[in-house]
């Protein structure tokens, strides 16, 4: 857009500092340049054919210049009988004659302008920025400070621009930039229909879920708005506004959700798209306003590209709802519906206009390589090309460590590890703790206790379990389940809470509370080992390992020398859906398993053609295996 190499020609002469015998002070020194710079802007405004002067013969002039690094701010009063748009239309014969780029902010109650002259433009490579998560990482301002948005005000994204300008790698250091400040009070969840340019975050510990396809991203989004609706009802409830107000008064605290998506105009139906595609589209289309409508209280939050923002590649009801953060667009009509005005298509390389909440800002992306290094630099879960060579040539080696990784640990201790507890009677186990994970020494267990090793590694996997659960488990008698886990938590190994009105849940001190919904999945499992099945894998909502199937629950068991395979889906408030059950209809072709559907008031089983779906009641459901 601009050569800002010669944005110095603001009579430079002038511009430089004397050391000389005059012993020109600093104080005289930026009075010279905040002068000069005035001059300039009165020498551009005479060049003007039309005089832009009212009838009292008063143009806009500069008040306030004040210099910051290289660069200025100032402020002009709208002279009487003259407009903001009569300066914004000679903006670009303003920008040549000075040389720089030029932003006008519209002040309070428009009786005045808020200028910036921007001389130079931040050369910066990209490195992460601290921020929480309800904060997005976009680029640079003009002074080379970071240019933070909050999602709180701003809560969904859309980035745009022609093909090579920037507008992808700004979305995928946003992204880095929330993963490298190592917070976990949000996650990702991506829809990659074409491209496929979002896989190398998929092994990031934030990501959520993963759509490949039309039908994998309509269950997802499926999903996201029975999360959105459930959210809503638990904040009515809570008397709270928004999430900000939910957590801040509650235990249990409610992630971040960021919707990304690849490139928005897949989602638009065209003529030549079959009949189940297009409704496909659609449905997908619908969700998404729906998300966009109510995302912002619910803390969940859309990001996506897009290379024109035209009427045929987006609904203007969700273009209504989005900030746009613009890099070069091709013509004045596309920089019109983008950000309003014409400058998008004037931008360099790198260049960006962000309109939001907050008015209209200029930035600079950093620069970033072409392969991504600088972002696996910060976030080493990133995949490149290159990680599959590597990962092939240390697997033998990481298989090996993983095998010579043994510990002993003394008589009757319970050593407590992030993600897990282990109690061991002098034995020698191999654990999976890494170097960064530490080892946290608790009171030792009363070793009269028949049953807590198993109450512990259940707790361990599980995270909670509650009085009933340990009774049918282990016990047999309520009272003595209730007074072994009193016990636990008076010496400090357990913390109780309620997980609804009446019933006690019990879980470790350095673990949160789980929700009413993992607790019944909870019950499930504990139906199992009751009823004598030894439980031999287990997976808590896993990374479908085909399609866009993430159960609530995988659970591999052996019952009477029988190995079973299961999916459990637990349906409190949004029902499992036709077309996740079309999914797991695909799945039954390629293995064998059952699937359970944990539902209040529905005791009696589904049969479809391929496989059996049990849906049982909550309250009191009997497992036939």
């Amino acid at each position: 857009m601009f050569d800002y190499s010669m944005a110095h020609n603001l009579l430079n002469a002038g511009l430089v500092f004397s050391t000389g015998a005059l012993g020109v002070t600093l104080a005289s020194t930026m009075f010279k340049f905040t002068n000069l710079v005035g001059q300039e802007w009165d020498r551009a405004l005479k060049k003007i054919n039309k005089n832009i002067c009212n009838k009292d013969g008063q143009t806009f002039r500069l008040t306030k210049i004040r210099k910051i690094g290289d660069n200025y701010t100032a402020k002009c009063v709208i002279p009487s009988g003259l407009s903001f748009k009569q300066l914004e239309d000679i903006k670009p014969v303003l920008e040549d004659s000075l040389g720089a780029v030029i932003q006008l902010d519209h002040g309070n109650f428009n009786k005045f302008i808020n200028i910036n002259i921007i001389t130079s433009k931040p050369n910066l490579d990209f490195k992460p920025v601290e921020c929480l998560c309800d904060k997005l990482f976009l680029g640079y301002k003009a002074d080379g400070k970071p240019f933070l948005i909050d999602i709180n005000k701003n809560p969904h994204n859309l980035f745009c621009g022609m093909t090579g300008t920037g507008k992808t790698t700004a979305l995928f250091m946003a992204i880095t930039n929330l993963l490298a400040n190592k917070d976990d009070k949000f996650e990702l969840w991506f829809a990659q229909i074409v491209n496929r340019e979002t896989s190398l975050f998929k092994d990031c510990k934030n990501v959520k879920i993963m759509a490949n396809s039309l039908e994998e991203t309509k269950v997802m989004l499926e999903r996201l708005v029975g999360i959105a609706d459930r959210r809503a009802l638990t904040y009515e409830k809570a008397n709270c506004r928004n999430i900000v107000q939910y957590n801040k008064y509650n235990a249990r605290k409610h992630n971040r959700i960021y919707l990304i998506l690849e490139e928005f105009s897949f989602f638009r139906s065209s003529d030549n798209d079959k009949k189940e595609i297009k409704e496909l589209k659609q449905d997908c289309e619908d969700y998404i306003n729906r998300i966009c409508k109510a995302g912002r209280s619910v803390g969940i939050h859309l990001l996506s590209v897009l290379q024109r923002p035209t009427v045929a590649n987006i609904d203007t009801t969700i273009r209504s709802q989005l900030s746009v953060l613009s890099f070069r667009l091709k013509g004045a009509n596309d920089s019109k519906i983008a950000v309003g005005t014409e400058d998008a298509k004037d931008l360099g390389f790198r260049e960006a206009i962000y309109d939001g909440q907050d008015g209209y800002n200029f930035i600079v992306a950093p620069k970033l390589d072409e392969d991504f290094k600088l972002l696996k630099d910060c976030v080493q879960e990133i995949r490149l090309p290159t990680d599959l060579i590597k990962a092939k040539e240390t697997n033998a080696i990481n298989t090996k460590r993983e095998r010579d990784n043994v510990t002993v640990l003394p008589q009757s201790t319970i050593y407590v590890k992030k993600g897990g507890v282990i109690l061991q009677d002098n034995l020698e186990i191999a654990t999976d703790l890494s170097p960064k994970e530490e080892k946290v020494i608790v009171p030792k267990v009363r070793t009269n206790g028949k049953y807590d090793k198993q109450i512990l590694k259940f707790i361990e996997d599980f995270k909670s379990i509650t009085v009933k659960q340990a009774e049918i488990m282990f016990y047999k008698n309520n009272n003595n389940a209730r007074r072994r886990l009193k016990e636990l938590e008076e010496q400090g190994i357990l913390k109780s809470y309620k997980y609804n009105k009446s019933a006690l849940a019990y879980t470790y001190k350095e673990f949160k509370e789980i929700s009413e919904h993992d607790t019944i999945r909870n019950d499930f499992v504990s139906q199992l080992v009751a009823q004598g099945s030894t439980i031999n894998s287990f997976k808590i909502c896993p990374r479908p390992l085909t399609g866009m199937i993430i159960p609530d629950l995988y659970i591999e068991y052996t019952y009477q020398n029988s190995i079973y395979k299961s999916y459990v889906e637990v349906d409190l408030a949004h029902f499992t859906g036709d077309s996740k059950i079309t999914l797991y209809n695909k799945l039954k072709e390629k293995e064998d398993f059952n699937l359970f559907i944990l539902r209040d008031s529905i005791p009696k089983f589904r049969i479809l053609p391929k496989f059996q779906i049990r849906v049982l009641p909550l309250k009191k459901f009997i497992i036939n295996i």
